[in-house]
């Protein structure tokens, strides 16, 4: 993980409160935990105490008051929300921290996302809980850090989103579950009209998750679901908007949905749906272009490109070629074959009607 240098400068003494001053927020003990997980682990565990004139922690530094009222005043821009939510940028990095203030104002502030400026931050107060987007939170909160402990200043553990996307979840269905509207708007889709049209009817949603893209709505008002049904032998992955449990597909979205009848009822599709049978069928998603994976051994995995109408059918597993899938495309595998370290290697470009394509 990267490690990023930042410094933090206080101009001037440490602002002294006169004797039995009030805390700031009338904040009299603060707790921060923090945790770090990825291929190693770090904790930080810090407790501060008002002494009538200003902090001290019980690693014996003295702390600004102006730092704590200074992250009180960062706890703007938030709106109430029922559950609590994380982003996820990337899957090897895993910081989590919990600041507890008991006073007159208490609360609770949370965070377990590996975003940038670890958002969306989490507040507990006054039995609520409120989501804050805009990072100020991290902004207020860092210049506390660096006063109470000497290790925050030069080896700081940043999250940073350079390794992917910022996905926050919103909810899921099925499974035994529903959490958020994300069952709303699996339902939503089921009985859109468009849906209908691009997809067939009926549909039957087995699983749906519901998210925002912090890089396409940075306040997470703009939600994106993505819902897992069965058509025509395949387990189809597709993504929808939602707002307020109410599907429905962008424009974009649609052009795509309707190119995509060409590949899935291409004779290279269905030969695959046909050999790998329902246990388990294949799965459809979309990573740029359009994948299918069908999970029996020796079927090729397939990827096709609209632009290009030419579907790349590829098995780097180790497998010897499935006969019956080759077979229906009228095609001898065997010259196809690469030896690499001993294990045979398959790639070849198909058109939609199976033909190999010089």
């Amino acid at each position: 993980m990267k490690h990023g240098l930042w410094l933090v400068v206080l101009v001037g003494a440490v602002s002294q409160a006169a004797p039995g001053a009030k805390a700031p927020h009338g904040a009299k003990k603060i707790s921060i935990d923090y945790t770090w997980q990825s291929f190693s682990h770090d904790e930080r565990h810090y407790k501060l105490e008002w002494d009538g004139t200003h902090y001290v922690s019980d690693k014996k530094m003295q702390v600004d008051s102006k730092l704590v009222d200074a992250l009180y005043a960062s706890l703007t821009t938030t709106r109430e929300t029922t559950d609590p939510l994380q982003c996820i940028s990337h899957t090897d990095d895993y910081p989590a921290f919990v600041i507890t203030i008991e006073g007159d104002e208490p609360l609770t502030l949370t965070s377990r996302s590996n975003c940038h400026a670890y958002v969306p931050w989490m507040v507990n107060k006054g039995g609520k809980l409120y989501v804050q987007f805009t990072g100020d939170a991290w902004r207020g909160l860092a210049p506390l850090l660096a006063a109470v402990d000497v290790k925050w200043k030069a080896n700081e553990p940043m999250a940073t989103m350079s390794y992917g996307g910022e996905m926050v979840g919103l909810g899921e269905y099925g499974n035994g579950q529903s959490i958020g509207d994300a069952e709303k708007c699996a339902h939503s889709f089921e009985i859109n009209p468009q849906a209908k049209q691009l997809f067939g009817d009926p549909i039957k949603i087995d699983e749906a998750q519901l998210g925002c893209d912090l890089g396409q709505s940075a306040d997470c008002t703009s939600d994106v679901a993505e819902a897992a049904f069965v058509i025509n032998g395949i387990n189809m992955q597709i993504d929808f908007a939602c707002t307020n449990g109410v599907a429905s597909i962008p424009p974009q979205a649609a052009k795509a949905y309707a190119e995509l009848a060409k590949f899935t009822s291409s004779k290279v599709v269905r030969a695959v749906v046909k050999v790998s049978g329902t246990n388990p069928r294949p799965r459809l998603w979309n990573n740029g272009s359009w994948n299918i994976e069908s999970g029996t051994e020796g079927v090729p995995m397939l990827d096709w490109d609209p632009k290009t109408n030419v579907i790349d059918a590829r098995d780097f597993g180790g497998s010897k070629p499935n006969a019956a899938f080759w077979k229906e495309l009228g095609i001898d595998p065997k010259p196809l074959i690469k030896m690499r370290d001993g294990y045979p290697e398959l790639e070849v470009k198909l058109d939609l009607g199976g033909k190999i394509v010089k």
